[in-house]
C-alpha cells in the first residue's frame, strides 16, 4: 500500500497536477518558501513565505510530501499548505505567515460584497492577477501594504485559514470569472489535512496508472518520477493548447519541441490520448514552410531554434505499443510530422551536401556540444539518422491509413537516399565525421552525438553499427554514457552537452542498440541510467564519473526516460521467465 511520498521541496518543488502555482525552497535556506506561478518565464517568484519567528518557536523547518508542506517547530506543524484545486492553494497555521511580494507587484485589500469574505488582491503584470481569500484568522493591519501581507489568528480561534488563488482570465477556461465570490465556500469542509488526503489519493491513482508493472508496490524512485510528471503538469490556457507536462516547475517552466516526445513515451500507460497531445502541442503552432517552434511556454512561442525530427521514431514506438491508435489522431500525427520532414529535406540543405543542416547547437538539442566548436552551422549524421526513421515510419503508417502508393513510395525513396547519403558523405570508415554547412570540407569529433546515429542501427550496415557500437567504450562510466569522450581535452564535469549524462541519447542509443539485437550493451546502458535516477533523483542531467544531479535539479524527461526503461525491463523479465 502506497504511503505519502516525501518530497524534498528544495529539489522538487511542490505542486499539483494541472496547476501554474508551485512552493519551492530551491536555493533558499531555512522556513522561507518561495510561492511561483508558472505563468511567469524561468518560474521567478511571485511571493515569498515568511513565518514569523519571533513567536516562541525560534527554529522553523519546512517538510513536505506529495500533498501537504508543512512548516515545524520542533514535531509541532505551526503552519500548512495543500491544493485545494488547480488553481487555489490552501493554507492554516497557529503563528503568523507573511506573503511579501516583489517591487513591482502590489497588493490591495478589497471591499467585502455580499458574501462577507476579506480579500486582497494581488496585481503584477504581464500575467494573470491573483486573490488572497481570509477564511478566518485576521489580517494584521501593521503589515498589510502594497507589497505585504501577514496572517494571524483573531484570538477567538488559535489557528488561521487562508486560500490564495489565481483570478482566471482566459474566458474559455473552465470555473473562469471570479469564482471565489460563491456563497459554498466553506472555511471548515475542506480543511488543509483533509483536502491534503485527498490529493494523496488523487496523486496515488496516477502513480498506479502511469507504472502498471510494479502494483501498488511501488520503488521509491518510481513514485518520486511519478511525481516530477504528475506535479509538472499544466492545464490548457495561455499558449498552452491542450493539458501539457512541462519540463519543469523549477525555471525550466516550458515545453521544447523535442522533451515533449521522451514525455510521451512515458505517459502512454497512463493515456495514449494525453502522450499525443504532448507531441501535437509544437504541432499545432507548426509554422507554413513546416518548421517547429523552439519551445512553448504559458505566455510565448519561441522559433529562435527547431528541434531535432524524432517525432517518427517516438511514433513509432508507440504504435508498437498500442498499433489500434485512433485514425484521426494517427492522420492528425502523421501529416504534421511529414511535413516537419519536408522542412529538413527543402529548407535546411545545402550545395554542398544531400542531407540537412543545424544551424545551431540550439537546433540539434545539444546546445554546447563540441561538435559545434568550429562552426555552428554543420552537417551532423544524428539528424539524418533521425529522417531515416521518420521516412519508414511514415510509410509505415501511409500503408495503415491506406494513402496513395506514391505517398508511400516518396518515403521509402527518401529512406534510401538519406541512408547512402549519410554513409557516402560522412562516413569515413571508423566514424561519423561532421562537415561543414558552407565549405563541405569534413572534420572529426569527440562528441557522443557522432554515435547516435545508433538509434537507427537496423537501418544501418552492419559493419558501421557494430564499429559505433564498440566506440561507445569512450563515452560509458559506471553511470551512462557521457556525451564527451572521456579522455578528450574539451571533456568537463559539468559542461552540459560537453561530459555529462542525459536522459534523451540514453533513451535514443539504448533503443537502437536494442533493435539491432545488441541487448547486452542495451542492457548495460538501460540498467545504469535507472541505477543513477535511483541514486540522484531526476535532474536535467548528472556528472558522468561522480553521478551527481546537475542543472536543474527536477526535470520531467529523466524521469521519462527512467520510467520507460524501467518499464520496459519489467516487461522483458515478464517474457524470460
Amino acid at each position: 500500500m502506497d504511503v505519502s511520498l516525501q518530497v524534498n521541496i528544495s529539489l522538487n518543488p511542490f505542486s499539483f497536477s494541472g496547476s501554474l502555482l508551485s512552493l519551492s525552497q530551491v536555493g533558499l535556506a531555512g522556513s522561507e518558501v518561495h510561492l511561483v506561478s508558472h505563468c511567469r518565464d524561468g518560474g521567478a517568484p511571485l511571493l515569498t513565505l515568511l513565518p514569523d519567528i519571533s513567536d516562541p518557536v525560534s527554529i522553523l523547518t519546512v517538510k513536505s510530501t506529495s500533498s501537504l508542506l508543512q512548516w515545524q517547530g520542533g514535531d509541532k506543524a505551526v503552519a500548512e499548505a495543500t491544493f485545494q484545486d488547480e488553481r487555489c492553494i490552501r493554507f492554516s497555521g497557529s503563528v503568523p505567515l507573511a506573503f511579501q511580494a516583489a517591487g513591482g507587484d502590489f497588493m490591495y485589500q478589497r471591499p467585502t460584497f455580499q458574501t462577507g469574505w476579506q480579500t486582497v488582491e494581488y496585481s503584477l503584470e504581464p500575467i494573470k492577477n491573483h486573490i488572497f481569500i481570509l477564511l478566518k484568522g485576521k489580517l494584521n493591519d501593521e503589515h498589510l501594504s502594497n507589497l505585504t501581507l501577514q496572517v494571524e489568528a483573531d484570538g477567538t480561534d488559535p489557528n488561521w485559514g487562508l486560500l490564495f488563488c489565481e483570478i482566471e482570465n482566459d474566458a474559455n477556461a473552465v470555473g473562469s470569472g471570479v469564482f471565489w465570490e460563491n456563497s459554498t465556500i466553506d472555511a471548515q469542509s475542506t480543511e488543509v489535512l483533509t483536502k491534503a488526503t485527498e490529493n494523496d489519493a488523487e496523486f496515488n491513482k496516477f502513480t498506479n496508472q502511469l507504472c502498471p508493472w510494479s502494483a501498488s508496490n511501488h520503488s521509491a524512485a518510481e513514485r518520486l518520477a511519478s511525481f516530477v510528471e504528475w506535479s509538472c503538469t499544466v492545464r490548457a490556457g495561455g499558449r498552452f493548447t491542450r493539458d501539457v507536462v512541462i519540463m519543469s516547475k523549477n525555471w525550466m517552466n516550458r515545453q521544447w519541441s523535442w522533451d515533449n516526445c521522451f514525455n510521451a513515451l512515458a505517459l502512454e500507460p497512463y493515456s495514449m490520448d494525453f502522450a499525443l497531445d504532448q507531441i501535437q502541442i509544437p504541432f499545432d503552432y507548426q509554422s507554413p514552410e513546416g518548421r517547429l517552434p523552439d519551445y512553448v511556454q504559458w505566455g510565448a512561442t519561441e522559433w529562435a531554434y527547431t528541434k531535432p525530427p524524432i517525432q517518427g521514431w517516438a511514433l513509432g514506438r508507440l504504435l508498437k505499443r498500442q498499433p489500434n491508435m485512433n485514425k484521426t489522431r494517427l492522420l492528425q500525427l502523421y501529416q504534421h510530422t511529414a511535413k516537419f520532414t519536408d522542412f529538413w529535406m527543402q529548407r535546411r540543405r545545402t550545395d554542398h551536401s544531400a542531407l540537412p543542416w543545424y544551424a545551431h547547437g540550439g537546433d540539434s538539442g545539444w546546445d554546447n556540444s563540441s561538435e559545434f566548436d568550429e562552426e555552428s552551422m554543420i552537417v551532423s549524421a544524428d539528424c539524418a539518422a533521425y529522417l531515416i526513421i521518420q521516412a519508414d515510419i511514415l510509410a509505415q503508417v501511409s500503408l495503415k491509413l491506406g494513402l496513395s502508393n506514391e505517398e508511400n513510395e516518396k518515403w521509402i525513396h527518401l529512406k534510401q537516399y538519406l541512408t547512402t547519403a549519410v554513409l557516402g558523405e560522412l562516413w569515413n570508415g571508423q566514424s561519423f565525421a561532421v562537415k561543414n554547412a558552407f565549405t563541405g570540407e569534413t572534420r572529426p569529433t569527440t562528441s557522443l552525438l557522432r554515435l547516435v546515429p545508433l538509434v537507427a542501427a537496423a537501418h544501418l550496415p552492419p559493419d558501421v553499427v557494430a564499429k559505433m557500437a564498440q566506440d561507445l567504450d569512450k563515452h560509458l562510466t559506471e553511470w551512462g554514457l557521457a556525451t564527451e569522450e572521456l579522455d578528450s581535452p574539451v571533456y568537463q564535469s559539468d559542461g552540459y552537452w560537453r561530459g555529462p549524462i542525459w536522459a534523451p541519447p540514453t533513451l535514443l542509443i539504448e533503443s537502437g542498440l536494442r533493435e539491432a539485437n545488441y541487448t547486452g550493451v542495451a542492457d548495460t546502458i538501460s540498467d545504469r541510467f535507472i541505477e543513477l535516477c535511483e541514486k540522484s533523483g531526476f535532474a536535467e542531467n548528472y556528472d558522468a564519473k561522480t553521478g551527481a544531479g546537475q542543472s536543474d535539479p527536477s526535470y520531467t524527461w529523466s524521469a521519462s526516460v527512467f520510467l520507460v526503461l524501467s518499464r520496459e525491463r519489467a516487461e522483458r523479465r515478464v517474457l524470460q521467465r
